[in-house]
């Protein structure tokens, strides 16, 4: 067993890999490439006798835990219009690459598979990605 940085000379077998994959092929953004980001905090390629048998990246994300509280969504709206462009701004010159969400729903707590596909889209549309937490 072996691990080692992934180097340009893996982008093709990577890519060979995404196509295989049918969640990560079906995701135009997923490109052998991200994994060379300089914004990563690394990258690798973990390898046995027979070839690769992963890719992984590392990224520097911020982990946003959000509890809504129980108003009209017009101002939880009027809020991510106004205030979470500024953060993720912030975020970006401080290197982060992305952002992931859970969000506390109701007296049970942390139960992201019930958020609302319209506040997944919302979301999304601000740059988080849903983080699913069994």
């Amino acid at each position: 067993m072996q691990v080692r940085s992934i180097e340009e000379k893996d982008l093709a077998p990577l890519k060979e890999q995404i196509a295989l994959d049918p969640v990560h092929s079906q995701d135009e953004g997923f490109k052998p490439e991200i994994f060379l980001d300089p914004r990563l905090l690394g990258s690798i390629v973990a390898e046995d006798s027979d070839g690769p048998v992963m890719y992984v990246s590392f990224a520097k994300e911020v982990r946003v835990t959000i509890q809504f509280c129980n108003v009209d969504k017009r101002r939880i709206r009027d809020v991510f219009n106004n205030f979470i462009p500024q953060f993720t701004a912030q975020f970006q010159r401080a290197g982060y690459t992305g952002m992931s969400y859970t969000a506390g729903i109701g007296s049970d707590g942390l139960r992201p598979t019930l958020i609302s596909r319209a506040l997944t889209m919302f979301l999304t549309a601000f740059g988080f990605r849903k983080e699913i937490v069994q």
